[in-house]
């Protein structure tokens, strides 16, 4: 423990209590949660035991009229570093044993359907959201700058590799890298 504090300034001492205090008051069942974050419409969001953040994260949440009430659901003992950005409107569930690296964009819906034409007459406000719910299996390490898009299942015990953009899914054990993401191995 002391090996640890000895890593942090005076000035991120206190921020660290702060953020204790906050996690302890507000975040009751997680472990740490640095501030500052945002939790969008956190009535829809279910964090797990032991749940541990980073800084300036973005939790997010959307109700729609297209979709019913949405889901993002993080397991138990996940943990995410600073600048990750998850946006929901339908099914985000992201499971146990997570460990998810800085600046991770994982959501579950856009703004285009590829089978239709993009109206640009229409401002962004009025166009339709397109969802897909979005997997992430157990135990599975994201690593930095990845994208997870729309309609993705990784499967549990999986590694994705820093800067992948993540378009389809992936079984269990696999090891996956690339824009657009591939699989180079079963682990």
């Amino acid at each position: 423990m002391i090996r640890i504090l000895k890593r942090y300034h005076l000035l991120q001492w206190r921020n660290l209590a702060f953020s204790w205090l906050c996690t302890k008051l507000f975040f009751s069942q997680a472990k740490l949660v640095r501030l500052p974050i945002d939790l969008r419409n956190y009535k829809y969001i279910t964090l797990g035991k032991n749940f541990v953040c980073g800084r300036y994260n973005r939790i997010e949440c959307y109700k729609t009229e297209d979709y019913s009430i949405p889901s993002l659901v993080v397991g138990d003992n996940v943990q995410i570093n600073d600048r990750c950005h998850f946006s929901c409107v339908s099914r985000l569930t992201i499971g146990s044993d997570c460990l998810i690296a800085s600046n991770v964009f994982i959501t579950d819906h856009d703004h285009a359907n590829l089978k239709d034409r993009i109206d640009f007459n229409v401002t962004w406000e009025h166009q339709n959201l397109f969802a897909v719910p979005v997997c992430i299996g157990k135990n599975v390490w994201i690593g930095e700058n990845v994208s997870i898009l729309k309609g993705v299942e990784v499967g549990s015990n999986s590694v994705i590799a820093a800067s992948s953009v993540v378009t389809k899914s992936f079984p269990d054990n696999s090891l996956i890298a690339g824009n657009p993401a591939r699989l180079i191995r079963f682990l």
